[in-house]
């Protein structure tokens, strides 16, 4: 039988999200397949100099000149996304260690989606802790909380009853680099978010919408 067409739009095909090789290639794969058709969007001028011949061929691009010179929040306002409007508004206008704290908020919505209550607030004690103690080893840098101390916090609380069961909690926000675990010099793990304290800050007051 004749497969129905399908339609998929895209906004921003030069985000941050889907500025690399591998995307593009499977983004060009799925736009060459005949009943899939791709609407896209792209920001920057000079986008296409990104793609190869082989990428280019395989899209097939009907080109049109859309630009509206308006401002992003402007042309977003019709959105009733919080995160949207919590990036939008600057909450990534401190200093960040990712490079890029909307796109970690984005992912933190759509990680948060998918978990349990526990391990969200697991995700909030952690935030809370990094704020009442953000800098620890004298330097500047960020230390973060002990996993043995936050088993015992999370046990504590109700949230987990063992490590292990802790450390599987943590691993959607581990893969999608939300947290960060590094090793003290006596082999301590400690667990921290790669996110100033104007951010840190931020985020708790709006990690409710993250649901």
């Amino acid at each position: 039988a004749e497969k129905s067409p399908l339609f998929l739009l895209l906004n921003n095909i030069d985000g941050p999200g889907l500025r690399n090789g591998k995307a593009q290639a499977i983004l060009a794969r799925l736009a060459e397949i005949q009943h899939i058709h791709l609407v896209a969007s792209l920001d920057h001028a000079n986008m296409p100099l990104l793609w190869s011949h082989n990428e280019l061929a395989r899209f097939s691009w009907i080109w049109e000149d859309c630009t509206n010179f308006c401002n992003y929040t402007e042309e977003s306002s019709f959105a009733n996304s919080q995160i949207l409007q919590n990036i939008l508004g600057g909450i990534g206008s401190g200093s960040d260690t990712t490079g890029s704290v909307g796109a970690m908020f984005a992912s933190l919505r759509q990680v948060a989606s998918s978990l349990t209550q526990n391990a969200r607030d697991i995700f909030r004690m952690i935030v809370e802790y990094q704020l009442e103690t953000p800098f620890q080893d004298g330097k500047g840098a960020i230390s973060g909380i002990a996993m043995e101390d936050l088993y015992w916090r999370c046990r504590d609380a109700f949230l987990t009853s063992n490590e292990t069961t802790l450390k599987a909690q943590l691993t959607e926000f581990r893969d999608h680099k939300l947290i960060k675990i590094k090793k003290g010099p006596d082999g301590t793990e400690f667990i921290f978010i790669p996110m100033d304290t104007d951010n840190l800050q931020k985020l708790l007051q709006n990690i409710d919408t993250f649901q």
